[in-house]
């Protein structure tokens, strides 16, 4: 008599089929974290290249704009859970706006020194009150209870420049002497200081400014001309300076921030970029005093 034994190969089966389920099960407790981190990896990238490329969008509209006092932003949301946005920054009542400065020691200061000039773009009549466009330069940190050595002699010098002449300073520039009685409550003016031009014709700022300046472009240039030395030797390796303007228009900043978001889901990219203004070539400052 034959024995049916199709039971003992269904039961075979069943423990194949659970030992494969087991299997996947444990393949796939070692495979999701891993799946995890790689979706996290790609909503990262994704954050950043997409903050980078409004980066770019930034940057090509800061270059093609009319008026550098003019801002924009712009926001996308392309897919759910997905977004980037971007935002400049150009003009504001001070330079540096508050909390934006690049000096270590405080962030209401930019930095001043041979490397680093004060360059802004001050024609087609951006500023409208001279007189009220104030200048303060400080020594950094704990060591302003110093003084700066040097006397009288130069120690930041200026040029207000056009697409045609340049007013260089002569007697005016700024000795260690000025910069150590600045203070907040007796800002450095410079609206009535003489300079000389190229062609050795003596003007004031204002005059300058109002003949050159009110309908063309004109780039205002402070360089540190000399070493900054403190009266107990100490070497510094830059001042500070903040420019005050409150009672005026907004004017071009410094620097335009962009500042630039991209998020994916859980992860967010924040890109800030500091694109500076129009330079002079420096060479042109050791021309003047060589």
């Amino acid at each position: 008599m034959r024995k049916n034994k199709e039971w003992f190969s269904i039961l075979i089966w069943m423990w194949l089929t659970i030992l494969i389920i087991l299997s996947a099960y444990v393949i796939l407790a070692y495979m999701m974290p891993f799946m995890k981190s790689v979706r996290g990896i790609e909503n990262t990238s994704w954050a950043y290249y997409q903050a980078y490329s409004w980066v770019e969008e930034g940057l090509y509209y800061t270059k093609w704009r009319a008026d550098l006092r003019s801002e924009t932003g712009s926001t996308i949301l392309p897919w759910e859970s997905k977004w980037v946005t971007y935002q400049t920054y150009s003009s504001g009542k001070t330079i540096p706006q508050e909390w934006y400065g690049n000096s270590e020691y405080n962030r209401d200061f930019n930095i001043i020194s041979q490397t680093e000039p004060i360059q802004l773009q001050v024609g087609k009549n951006y500023i409208t009150d001279w007189d009220n466009f104030r200048f303060i330069f400080q020594i950094p940190g704990d060591l302003r209870n110093w003084n700066l050595s040097g006397g009288t002699g130069a120690i930041v010098n200026w040029m207000l420049s056009s697409d045609v002449d340049t007013l260089i300073a002569t007697g005016s520039y700024l000795s260690a002497q000025d910069i150590n009685i600045i203070t907040p409550a007796s800002q450095w003016k410079i609206a009535e200081k003489d300079w000389v031009t190229l062609w050795w014709i003596t003007k004031n700022f204002r005059t300058f400014y109002q003949e050159s300046c009110v309908l063309e472009g004109c780039i205002l240039k402070m360089s540190v001309v000399n070493s900054l030395k403190l009266e107990n030797t100490t070497e510094l390796p830059y001042l500070e300076y903040k420019i005050d303007f409150s009672w005026g228009p907004d004017v071009p900043d410094r620097y335009t921030r962009i500042e630039s978001y991209g998020k994916a889901y859980d992860f967010q990219k924040k890109l800030n970029v500091r694109v500076p203004q129009q330079t002079i070539n420096q060479a042109f400052d050791f021309t003047v005093f060589q």
